[in-house]
């Protein structure tokens, strides 16, 4: 079965599924690959597109705001999505899974990418929004630590 819709050039999906990996420098990804119809799973399939994330060690247990962070901090950086696939969910697929990884965990997200932090807003029962103190906190452990990018 061909990937590919004659009539739109786009790549006929059941779904997606999204895996963790980690990118060339080592830092963790969520890789959202395609489900297609007549295959056994999607290992192997292409990268429809990615979400970038860290988790900066300097957050747990610290202070933000006054009070303390309990549990892991993961900080969405940015999602791409390769241009065939814009528009057909796979960006919603990884921010969705980067919270349910994080609830799993007991972890905060801080959403510092734009399409996760408009994600969040829309889904509001996928977690919670951090208060600012610890945004502020997130950006600034970014900032200064440049091998998180």
């Amino acid at each position: 079965m061909s990937m590919q819709s004659k009539a739109t050039g786009q790549a006929d999906l059941d779904g997606v599924q999204v895996r963790g990996a980690l990118d060339a420098t080592g830092k963790p990804v969520l890789e959202a690959v395609p489900v297609v119809a007549g295959t056994a799973g999607a290992d192997g399939g292409p990268v429809m597109g990615r979400l970038l994330y860290v988790e900066p060690e300097s957050l747990a247990g610290s202070e933000a705001g006054g009070e303390r962070i309990h549990g892991p901090v993961l900080v969405a950086l940015s999602t791409h999505v390769k241009d065939a696939y814009t528009g057909r969910g796979v960006a919603g697929a990884l921010a969705g899974e980067l919270y349910r990884r994080a609830g799993d965990r007991g972890a905060t997200v801080v959403p510092l990418c734009s399409y996760v932090a408009r994600w969040i807003g829309r889904h509001p029962d996928a977690g919670a929004r951090p208060d600012e103190a610890l945004t502020c906190a997130a950006e600034q452990a970014v900032t200064e630590d440049s091998s998180l990018w």
